[in-house]
């Protein structure tokens, strides 16, 4: 009778096994464990996600444009499989080559477990094929995502902060509308991003070409989302928070418009008028004097000031600080606003704008939002547009998770302690078993996760 080792030491089988002899006896690893999969914690999200119908709102949005003899995967299938793989830190497309044989992403996939999820050549043509208007409306679905699962918060306090700001996206192949940016000193895309502050949530995001200034088209941009809301709070107060970037006359218009109304805190870039006016009214405070002789304090004040390209005066708002790492020189930085308030509280919270900068690391990091390597440039508009579905995903899952250890955890820590745990999976005729390993540290909080699905109380985005 053959031994074990034996029966492995056979041509075939020394090709899905792998010997280690650090032990006291030999290990012998093989790949014939069965439908193993890496990713367990998928199915988690995938439940939230049927509870809230995000995945459905955006699959219909892309418009079926294949013969259906010819369809072996639907949209909604595609889609799901897409984002669960980039949620699981699979981002590529080619990834799905990887994954077509994986037991939970079949399941996440909504496919037969007998069944391959989508290959490579299968997504890739999904991606190429959308249109600009498909792009607009997965937009959309951005912001009306956004209203749909913040209503009775925007309701209950009345007002909406946007935070927008701009990233680098640099690029490496011959995509189109990749240009050189003088500033970055890159080829790169240019995306623009408007986030809500309170939720975190990305309420729009706009690819442009790589040579563009950061406050191309803002206006437009802010415009849609502003008319949404318009549209479903009519007496919302709407602020806006941004840098120097988008210090342009014609968002201070647009805010101060009698039908938009809307509240801004800016930051002006510096010139030679507005620097002097500075000067004239700090010299000889008493106040900006301790600040110079004391440092680690700093002084808010505010001034009227007119540009050449402003119809009228503004208010600047200034903070004053001492900067040791400048030769002991006084620091200024200026805010333009339409605000009223004391110049001290409103600085304050143009400072709170420092989180937007992180959910932009998390988005282009954790995500790999920034993985836009096809040619066409509306298809990597569709991926930019789906990595950012993806996060905002998250962050609604974060949400619904609050009081747990994990409910602040960035999406590389969610993998660790949510998503990447082995599952053994086998189907009988009605029920499919999903065995998670036995000595996983993070049971506890599977567990507690699945608990608090039981409570989601987003309404379901899917409706129209």
């Amino acid at each position: 009778m053959n031994t074990l080792c034996c029966v492995n030491n056979n041509k075939d089988g020394n090709k899905s096994q792998v010997n280690f002899a650090f032990y006291n006896k030999p290990i012998t690893a093989n790949f014939n464990g069965g439908d193993i999969s890496s990713d367990g914690g998928l199915l988690l999200i995938k439940e939230f996600d049927k509870k809230i119908g995000y995945i459905d709102s955006i699959s219909k949005c892309i418009k079926e444009y294949r013969i259906p003899n010819f369809i072996k995967h639907q949209i909604e299938q595609l889609i799901s499989q897409r984002i669960y793989q980039i949620i699981a830190g699979y981002e590529d497309a080619v990834d799905c080559n990887l994954l077509r044989d994986d037991g939970i992403i079949k399941l996440v996939a909504e496919k037969k477990l007998n069944e391959k999820a989508s290959s490579q050549p299968t997504m890739s043509r999904l991606e190429n094929s959308v249109t600009e208007e498909d792009n607009e409306r997965l937009n959309e679905q951005l912001t009306e995502n956004f209203i749909k699962a913040n209503k009775k918060r925007i309701k209950r306090k009345k007002e909406v902060t946007l935070e927008i700001d701009s990233t680098d996206d640099p690029a490496y192949g011959e995509q189109q509308m990749v240009l050189f940016n003088g500033y970055y000193e890159e080829y790169m895309y240019h995306p623009l991003i408007i986030h809500d502050r309170e939720s975190g949530m990305v309420v729009r995001i706009k690819l442009r070409a790589g040579n563009v200034h950061t406050s191309e088209g803002v206006v437009e941009e802010i415009d849609k989302v502003v008319k949404k809301l318009r549209e479903r709070f009519k007496d919302i107060q709407i602020k806006l928070v941004a840098d120097s970037g988008f210090s342009i006359p014609e968002l201070y218009r647009y805010c101060e418009r009698k039908d938009i109304k809307i509240e801004y805190l800016i930051v002006i870039k510096s010139n030679k008028v507005i620097n002097s006016k500075i000067e004239a009214k700090i010299e000889g405070n008493r106040i900006v004097e301790k600040v110079k002789r004391e440092g680690g304090s700093s002084h808010y004040s505010s001034i009227k000031y007119k540009a050449e390209s402003w119809e009228k005066q503004r208010r600047v708002i200034i903070k004053i600080s001492h900067s040791e790492e400048e030769d002991n020189r006084i620091k200024v930085r200026k805010i333009v606003t339409n605000r009223k308030g004391r110049a001290k509280e409103l600085y304050e919270e143009y400072e709170k704008r420092g989180e937007q900068e992180n959910r932009i690391k998390e988005l282009k990091n954790g995500f790999k939002a920034d993985r836009l390597s096809c040619k066409k440039f509306s298809a990597n508009e569709f991926r930019l547009l789906i990595y950012t579905h993806a996060y905002n995903i998250i962050v609604l899952f974060r949400e619904q998770i609050k009081g747990s250890e994990i409910e602040n955890s960035q999406i590389e820590s969610l993998r660790t302690k949510l998503i990447k745990v082995g599952v053994l999976i086998k189907e009988s005729v009605r029920r499919i078993w999903v065995y998670i390993s036995s000595s996983w540290p993070y049971q506890r909080i599977y567990k507690e996760v699945k608990e608090s699905l039981s409570k989601v109380k987003i309404g379901l985005l899917s409706e129209s």
